[in-house]
């Protein structure tokens, strides 16, 4: 895999992707910058190369993710069911028990709790030129990358671009072409109601009592009796 080196992106418009952790941020900046043909910009402690995600790239964009809670530049915010996002944090922990990281999600401190990072972006409808849901990008994924990217950069691109693009940077092709492991682990299943085969009645009952008028508000679950099926 090509990687840039030295890549000034000081030019370049930047764009990005928020959303908290585990909530598919890493599959749509992917997207983003393969149909865009921008590069991946990370920074941070653990930051990667500007093309680590692909050949290097002469696009107008940089495409950057961020976890974080301030704007920063034109940005796409994912939303995910904090169910499934519990259950993908889980296996990139390489934890074998759920119920720590549904507690920490539940969280009274502000960085943590799942709600309050996604109630910044919810209720301030300027905040963010884009949003989207991974439930959404996941299932009809062509429309919804093609409606990110027309709130982003006003365009308007067309089926098969998006469909190789889409195709590239699958959950499956990743995984195969990663020689070194990194992507694998960080893009695990992708799946959408995982979360299904691990809640019991006792993880769903302590969701519901502290995030549980959220997910009834976003349409996560119809009412408050959804865990006693479990």
């Amino acid at each position: 895999m090509q990687v840039a080196e030295n890549l000034d992106t000081s030019n370049l418009t930047e764009i990005y992707v928020a959303g908290r952790p585990r909530s598919g941020t890493v599959w749509l900046t992917r997207l983003l910058s393969d149909v865009l043909a921008s590069p991946i910009e990370i920074k941070g402690p653990n930051a990667e190369p500007p093309a680590f995600h692909g050949p290097n790239k002469d696009g107008e964009y940089v495409i950057r993710k961020t976890h974080g809670k301030d704007k920063l530049g034109k940005t796409v915010f994912i939303q995910r069911d904090p169910r499934d996002v519990a259950v993908s944090t889980m296996h990139y922990r390489a934890q074998t028990e759920l119920f720590p990281v549904i507690k920490q999600m539940c969280s009274l401190e502000a960085h943590k709790t799942y709600e309050f990072h996604a109630r910044l972006w919810l209720d301030d409808e300027k905040k963010a030129e884009s949003y989207t849901r991974y439930e959404w990008l996941h299932k009809y994924t062509r429309i919804y990358l093609r409606d990110v990217i027309f709130d982003l950069t006003g365009r308007q691109l067309g089926k098969d671009l998006l469909d190789d693009a889409i195709k590239r940077q699958s959950f499956r092709v990743v995984r195969d072409a990663d020689t070194k492991g990194r992507d694998e682990h960080s893009m695990w299943k992708g799946k959408v109601g995982e979360w299904e085969n691990y809640f019991t009645k006792e993880i769903g009952e302590y969701l519901q009592a502290h995030m549980g008028d959220f997910m009834i508000e976003q349409g996560y679950v119809k009412d408050k009796n959804w865990w006693k099926k479990l």
